[in-house]
C-alpha cells in the first residue's frame, strides 16, 4: 500500500513538473529594440580611447635631464617589474614544459659495470659498490705515503745534525 502511494505521488509530481515547463503553442518572443547610436548632449561626447598607441618615454617631452635620470633609475630598480618579468619567464618555461609532453620522449642511460671471471677477488671488491672501497683504500695509502715522507724528511741525517748542533749551542 505504501509503495503504491509513493509511486503514484512520484508520477503526479513528474507530470506537474513537465507541464510547468511548457510555454504554449502561440508563444512569440517580444521585440526589444536597442539603439545603434546614442545622441549625447554637449558638453559630453563619445569616448575614443587610444590605449593601443604606444606611450614611449613620455617624460622626455619636458626635456629635463634630472627627470630623465630619475625615470631611468626608477625603471632599472623597480622590483615589481623585475618580479613580473621573472613570473612571465617562469610561465613561459612551464608552458614549454607542458608543450614538450606532446612529443615523443627518448632517454638513454650509461651504467659502467666490470665483469671479472677471477674468483680470488677480495670480499670488499665483490660488492656492487666496489668503487668507493677502492677510492677509500687509495686515499688511505696516499695519506700514509705522504706522512711517511714527512716523517722521513724530519728524521733525515741533515736535519738531525742541524738540530743537534743547535741543541749543543743552547746547552
Amino acid at each position: 500500500m505504501k509503495l503504491a502511494f509513493t509511486i503514484s505521488s512520484a508520477a503526479i509530481l513528474a507530470a506537474l513538473c513537465t507541464v510547468g515547463c511548457t510555454v504554449g503553442p502561440n508563444y512569440h518572443r517580444a521585440d526589444a529594440p536597442a539603439a545603434t547610436h546614442w545622441d549625447v548632449a554637449e558638453p559630453w561626447r563619445e569616448s575614443a580611447p587610444k590605449d593601443a598607441l604606444g606611450k614611449g618615454d613620455w617624460w622626455e617631452v619636458f626635456r629635463d635631464d634630472d627627470l630623465n635620470g630619475f625615470e631611468h633609475d626608477a625603471l632599472q630598480s623597480n622590483q615589481t617589474i623585475k618580479i613580473s618579468v621573472a613570473r612571465l619567464e617562469q610561465a613561459r618555461a612551464l608552458a614549454a614544459v607542458q608543450i614538450s609532453t606532446q612529443f615523443p620522449q627518448f632517454s638513454t642511460g650509461l651504467s659502467p659495470e666490470r665483469h671479472n671471471s677471477l674468483s680470488f677477488r677480495p670480499v670488499f671488491l665483490q660488492s656492487a659498490n666496489a668503487f668507493p672501497a677502492i677510492a677509500l683504500a687509495t686515499a688511505v695509502l696516499l695519506s700514509l705515503a705522504q706522512s711517511r715522507k714527512t716523517v722521513t724528511r724530519f728524521l733525515s741525517p741533515s736535519t738531525m745534525s742541524s738540530t743537534s748542533s743547535a741543541g749543543a749551542v743552547a746547552a
